[in-house]
């Protein structure tokens, strides 16, 4: 809750005025990320704030990114995969969680 009013980058907010800080949002700031709405698995900015940070910070984050560049690796290493939809269905319904419900894969006969 804003304790005073004030203006937070040209948008003012009132004294009462509840202000959420959405971690999803600030990872597709388009001042921090070249094409933010890319899937670029070659960007080199890490500085996003996924798994928190300080006394806040994931303590399974170690555990996701190793999961996550295991389970890549194994998929790029099969000889041909293609996307089974060309339209994703996102899940979550709050400002905190938001991703795919499902990424479906086929792979075609050779």
């Amino acid at each position: 809750m804003c304790a005073r009013d004030t203006e937070l980058r040209g948008t003012r907010v009132s004294e009462g005025q509840f202000v959420f800080a959405m971690v999803a949002a600030a990872n597709r700031d388009p001042g921090l990320f070249a094409e933010p709405d890319r899937f670029d698995i070659t960007r080199q900015q890490s500085r996003h704030l996924t798994f928190g940070s300080g006394a806040h910070y994931c303590p399974g984050a170690p555990l996701i990114r190793m999961e996550v560049e295991e389970s890549l690796r194994a998929l790029l290493s099969l000889p041909r995969w293609e996307l089974a939809e060309e339209t994703l269905s996102y899940a979550g319904s709050n400002l905190q969680d938001r991703g795919p419900s499902s990424l479906r894969v086929r792979f075609p006969a050779a």
